[in-house]
């Protein structure tokens, strides 16, 4: 099966199947701004940032949230990635 992940503007993450084009699951973890979303290699968890400065491990299958830690830092860089330090 092959997932996509993607932002909407209530914060939160929309999985897809990408061959149905039918949705998933909807993950609501962020209280504000996601600024950046990222799957593993193996495609089994999901790395976000927010606004709120948190980077959050979530495991989408599961629909819930693994580990949450504070960002150091966060910079844009000019090919639109965030770096977290």
């Amino acid at each position: 099966m092959i997932l996509i992940a993607c932002i909407n503007i209530y914060f939160q993450i929309v999985i897809w199947h990408a061959t149905k084009g039918e949705i998933v699951t909807v993950v609501d973890c962020h209280p504000d701004i996601i600024y950046s979303i990222s799957w593993s290699r193996d495609g089994s968890t999901l790395a976000t940032t927010c606004k709120d400065k948190k980077l959050r491990i979530i495991d989408p299958r599961g629909n819930k949230v693994l580990k949450v830690s504070y960002m150091i830092y966060m910079q844009c860089q000019s090919n639109g990635y965030f770096l977290v330090l």
